[in-house]
């Protein structure tokens, strides 16, 4: 018991041409590498340019005061012990040196932070992300 198509519908695949009298319809040409020309960029708005500019002087600024915050944390054991000693806690060497090292820690953190936090956020709106502008403001 062999089956045979029903009238009128075609043997191979739709459109594929290979019944008398059906059209056959090219299919699309493939893709050639470099094609199409490069869509040419339009330059930046002059308020992008100037808010990464200050974004950047941002993040120079937020290293500028790390650095000066870690230059001066010399004097900072002295004011530790003077408010320890203050507040009628008996200080201890190995409290004013762990008080000492959380403050070293935060301000190095924070400050490290703080200056990528700029820098991305220039390299970012300087690529014309709108979420970026969003988050930067």
């Amino acid at each position: 018991m062999t089956e045979t198509p029903p009238p009128g519908s075609p043997h191979g695949a739709f459109g594929s041409g290979d019944e008398p009298g059906l059209p056959s319809y090219p299919g699309t040409p493939p893709e050639q590498p470099g094609s199409q020309a490069p869509v040419a960029q339009a330059p930046q708005p002059q308020a992008i340019v100037l808010a990464v500019r200050l974004m950047l002087f941002g993040a120079a600024i937020s290293l500028i005061s790390l650095i000066y915050s870690i230059a001066t944390l010399g004097g900072l054991k002295d004011e530790i012990r003077d408010a320890l000693e203050t507040s009628d806690t008996t200080v201890s060497q190995s409290t004013v040196d762990a008080s000492f090292a959380v403050a070293i820690a935060f301000a190095i953190v924070f400050g490290a932070i703080a200056v990528v936090l700029w820098l991305w956020m220039a390299w970012k709106n300087g690529q014309g992300r709108s979420w970026a502008r969003i988050v930067a403001t």
